[in-house]
């Protein structure tokens, strides 16, 4: 079942009704949705203008001129005629053509109709514009010994006060020479990628681009510069990049429950009077804890239920992470944490992946609720201790231990272990003395073995984390 068919079950369930069949025949509201429409009820298509009329007059030929064309059409002389025909006689060429001259509309090609401005290169430059080059040769170090002692035949080239670097690629292409001044070599780079005709492409088609026209030394690292801190690229292009930004791990707690994650499902069927769970999740045994609730309570409710499921059986945590839901950004709920010294991490908004343990759980949870729940889902409050209980005896892949275990310093007993106590007591008789000191030697094994494994999973999934994103530094400013 995909996602979305299990959120309208789970919506649809809150409603008992009865389903009643619809022949197909008389169940015409549905078929006029997939029929296409009759005649006569489409929207008439906009027409467009017509296209304007250009007049023009088509050359006067003379009795010569018609002979000529009745020789152009004959396959037999038409290479010999064509050797004789003036630029003027080439509509002769055409078939069906009118020889007589008169007047008569032509149609304009509605390509012709939306014209678009093109940018040629011209070295005929403003007399303004062309002393800031002329100023620029003399006290760039690159361009002003050619310009001062006279051109190199062989690589430059002076013309029209400028100088042209003479490239020879299967036919000779000049490049005007751009000397070093900010403001003549942004002007290149600007027409060259924010010009109406360039698109603003990638650094390495505006160096291309430019390169056919001009050159400097630095050309290539100024196109790339430019393009970089072009501000409209960075606001509206889309980035082939990767990801800014390195995965930072949530450090791991010394003790359990010392870090709570917490998050709310909700939208729940009612039952029982609830219709949404409070899901708190320890840091470091994994152990969840679920208390039912409902989607209207206030801050003062849920701090009730925060208390009942995990304060009272575990103690007060160092630290809580949650996201920014109305509950937890109330003045009730931040005095309350503060006055117990309990300090309140807090999501990026929009970023569930910052909470990625508990929204996990949910994941789990709901899952699981699915496959145990009636057709109307109105008993899921039943179930929660169960599924609780049951993901607490199963072993975590991160710790590689069962959150029970972890949490309680002992493992879960099942019908094996019952029938097989008495045998392995007989074998392991101990002190009372040395099973407590057994117990929390081993109790703080478990747990540093615990931390160990889960810094170790942190590491492979920042690894693998990393692969899609690069480092990025931000200066002041940025």
């Amino acid at each position: 079942m995909s996602p979305k068919m299990a959120r309208f079950l789970t919506h649809f369930s809150q409603y008992t009704f009865i389903l009643h069949h619809v022949r197909g025949k008389m169940n015409v509201v549905a078929d006029a949705l997939s029929r296409p429409p009759p005649e006569g009820l489409e929207d008439e298509e906009e027409k467009e203008p017509p296209l304007p009329d250009v007049t023009y007059t088509v050359h006067d030929c003379s009795d010569e001129c018609a002979k000529n064309a009745a020789q152009v059409h004959e396959h037999r002389v038409r290479s010999a005629v064509l050797r004789n025909l003036s630029p003027e006689d080439t509509h002769l060429l055409l078939d069906d053509v009118d020889l007589r001259g008169e007047s008569r509309p032509i149609g304009v090609a509605q390509q012709q109709v939306n014209t678009v401005d093109y940018h040629f290169v011209s070295p005929h430059l403003a007399p303004e514009t062309n002393r800031a080059f002329q100023k620029g040769y003399e006290e760039d170090p690159a361009f002003k010994q050619q310009w001062l002692e006279g051109a190199q035949k062989e690589k430059f080239v002076k013309h029209y006060g400028l100088l042209f670097f003479k490239q020879k690629k299967g036919e000779t292409v000049y490049r005007l020479c751009v000397p070093n001044v900010k403001e003549l070599r942004t002007n290149v780079m600007i027409e060259f990628h924010d010009g109406k005709s360039s698109a603003h492409p990638g650094s390495r088609r505006t160096y291309l681009k430019a390169a056919q026209w001009y050159c400097w030394s630095t050309m290539d690292r100024d196109v790339r510069e430019y393009v970089r801190t072009c501000e409209t690229c960075a606001r509206w292009k889309s980035s082939s990049q990767k990801k800014k930004g390195l995965l930072i791990p949530i450090p791991v707690p010394n003790e359990c429950w010392e870090v709570v994650s917490m998050d709310f499902i909700t939208g729940l069927p009612v039952s029982e009077g609830f219709d949404a769970i409070l899901v708190a999740v320890d840091k470091l045994s994994k152990r969840a804890k679920y208390a039912p609730t409902y989607s209207t309570a206030d801050a003062k409710d849920i701090a009730k239920v925060f208390f009942d499921a995990v304060v009272r059986r575990h103690g007060l945590p160092k630290a809580i992470i949650s996201d920014r839901d109305s509950k937890f950004i109330s003045d009730f709920w931040k005095s309350l944490m503060k006055l117990m010294g309990i300090k309140l991490s807090m999501t990026t908004a929009y970023r569930a992946q910052a909470d990625g343990q508990t929204e996990r759980q949910n994941l789990v949870l709901e899952d699981a609720l699915r496959c145990m729940v009636s057709y109307y889902g109105d008993d899921w409050v039943k179930h929660v201790g169960t599924i609780e209980y049951a993901h607490s005896t199963l072993v975590n892949a991160s710790t590689k231990f069962a959150p029970f275990e972890l949490n309680t310093g002992r493992k879960v007993s099942d019908i094996v272990a019952a029938e097989m106590k008495d045998l392995l007591q007989s074998e392991n008789d101990v002190t009372l003395a040395e099973f407590a000191k057994n117990f929390a030697k081993e109790r703080q094994e478990i747990v540093e073995r615990a931390r160990q494994n889960l810094k170790e999973a942190q590491a492979r999934g920042k690894e693998h984390y990393d692969r899609k994103r690069r480092q990025v530094v931000f200066k002041e400013g940025d």
